[in-house]
């Protein structure tokens, strides 16, 4: 389970997260929403120890404070929106890479590797493949180590449909398994088809948690799409609070 509480993040006067509380629990697929510019990414960047919040706030996971941490990154899987691995390096290379810096094997390499048909462009420097191509390196290095914590941005940008179908059918298999699955994504029908619970993040702060089922049976509405829009379309902006 991750608790996050009051968790605020400044770049000199500007906040780009502003007392931030939100508990996922374990064995979900949650959805972190937003427009661009909301602070989703700087969130899953300090769950990840990438960004440093303000000290006022705190990260729990699984029952451990982790701020400051770096132990249980090994627990943690990470697919960036844009890949930047190195350009010179060669696909089995990176995967090598990895594994050494988690000291862990990719148990799930071999699998990953025929399913998206990565011996294809094994031997393939990074910086010659293809944005398809190196997306699916980026499920590969993401889905290979054996973790309790997934964390996606934006995972489905740039994948053609039956990757997308096959990466959203991954995400379901590690919930099965218990695993958590946090992503980002600006695609409401995906959300709508996979998401078990969302929690919309605006200006930095969270505004509702939901079941993205209940936002559209609260608001009446046959997507979610419209039922986001008839939420931020309120008369009364108390109601925002659902």
């Amino acid at each position: 389970m991750i608790t996050i509480q009051s968790l605020s993040k400044h770049y000199g006067r500007q906040k780009v997260l502003d007392g931030v509380d939100l508990t996922v629990s374990d064995g979900v697929l949650f959805a972190l929403l937003g427009p661009n510019g909301s602070g989703k990414t700087t969130l899953l960047k300090s769950l990840l120890g990438i960004v440093a919040p303000d000290p006022s706030g705190e990260i729990i996971f699984n029952n451990r404070s982790i701020l400051g941490k770096k132990s249980y990154k090994r627990h943690v899987g990470y697919m960036p929106q844009n890949p930047k691995f190195p350009p010179h390096l060669k696909v089995r290379e990176l995967v090598t890479l990895f594994e050494k810096l988690r000291q862990k094997k990719g148990v799930h390499k071999e699998k990953l590797a025929a399913d998206l048909q990565i011996d294809r462009f094994w031997h393939k420097p990074f910086g010659e493949l293809s944005g398809g191509m190196s997306q699916k390196v980026n499920i590969l290095l993401c889905f290979m180590f054996e973790t309790s914590l997934l964390i996606l941005d934006e995972p489905t940008l740039g994948l053609d449909p039956s990757i997308t179908f096959y990466l959203k059918q991954l995400m379901r298999e590690k919930k099965t398994e218990g695993k958590t699955v946090l992503f980002t994504s600006h695609v409401m029908a995906e959300v709508e088809e996979i998401a078990d619970r969302m929690a919309l993040l605006v200006e930095g702060k969270i505004y509702t948690v939901i079941a993205p089922q209940e936002m559209m049976r609260q608001r009446k509405s046959k997507t979610l799409e419209e039922a986001l829009h008839l939420f931020w379309n309120k008369t009364n902006p108390d109601e925002k609070n659902i």
